[in-house]
């Protein structure tokens, strides 16, 4: 594969798009980026494109906790675990 003429605005795009990625993913990402852009006249815009598809494949959403305590409109009755200082 030949060498990709990048920017320094370009390449600080690619590794921007890189950071938010789990480190396991940053190397397939870059691969997967400089493929993309083998063979086109490269330009801020395709950069900017082929970024977003392939951070799109390589994003890992954050599996979320669970609650423990359920929020107030899931409940089916109204917890009083809290005396109120009006009461008094």
């Amino acid at each position: 594969m030949k060498p990709i003429g990048l920017t320094n605005e370009q390449l600080l795009t690619i590794q921007r798009a890189a950071s938010p990625l789990h480190p396991h993913d940053r190397g397939p990402f870059l691969g997967r980026v400089a493929e993309m852009l083998n063979g086109h006249e490269i330009g801020d815009g395709l950069v900017g494109r082929v970024v977003r598809e392939a951070q799109h494949q390589f994003l890992r959403v954050p599996e979320l906790e669970p609650k423990k305590v359920p929020s107030r409109w899931d409940r089916d009755a109204p917890r009083f675990d809290k005396v109120s200082r009006r009461a008094f």
